[in-house]
């Protein structure tokens, strides 16, 4: 009866074992929906580079100033003092 207890003992543990790795597999789906949802809100790399181009409209004071500035100054200073251009 002893070996017997020992085999129910070990089959309890592992029972145990698969429920918590089934509820971290849970949890990393629930994480991995989380993240995919995100991404879903934010827009894709090349439709922000069209939006932002679109808001200077080309002949505008605003669009000539800023095509002005970025000829105007090198580029590397640029980057160091104003890294929104």
């Amino acid at each position: 009866m002893a070996g017997r207890n020992k085999i129910e003992e070990r089959i309890l543990k592992k029972e145990q074992e698969i429920q918590e790795l089934e509820m971290k597999i849970r949890e990393a789906r629930a994480y991995v929906q989380a993240l995919q949802d995100v991404a879903k809100l934010l827009p894709r790399e090349q439709e922000a580079e069209k939006a932002a181009e679109a808001v200077l409209r080309p002949g505008g004071s605003i669009y000539d100033a800023h095509t002005a500035i970025l000829k105007a100054v090198p580029t590397s200073s640029r980057t160091r003092s104003c890294p929104a251009i």
